[in-house]
């Protein structure tokens, strides 16, 4: 069962696990994805649209669902980023890490966490 009250507001807390959300899932989902279902390469890298579009789905996908997660003792309604805003930072952040060569775990964190805070 979630703790409750442990953390009471879904979007502080999406917002506290963008980095996790950037490198441990759209980073290695697009990896795993792009090396095993990549057809098509982007000139940019050599990186696959597949895996781009696996990650940014993913990335999104682990956002969305951390409202899911927080539970609140009190009666306020939980507030939590707009989807259209995570699906489009996560996508946003995809194209990115394809454009990137080797430092997308020191560019992505921070690059999700600003757009999410502009979405908020």
């Amino acid at each position: 069962p979630p703790l409750r009250g442990a953390l009471p507001v879904a979007a502080d807390t999406q917002l506290a696990l963008s980095g996790a959300a950037a490198v441990g899932v759209l980073d290695s989902a697009a990896s795993v994805a792009g090396a095993r279902f990549g057809v098509s390469r982007l000139a940019l890298r050599g990186k696959s649209v597949t895996g781009a579009a696996f990650g940014a789905i993913a990335c999104a996908a682990f956002l969305l669902s951390i409202p899911l997660l927080v539970t609140t003792t009190s009666a306020l309604p939980t507030q939590t980023l707009a989807a259209h805003a995570i699906v489009a930072a996560a996508a946003a952040t995809a194209l990115l890490e394809t454009s990137t060569a080797h430092a997308d775990n020191l560019v992505l964190p921070p690059f999700l966490f600003a757009l999410l805070c502009l979405a908020r």
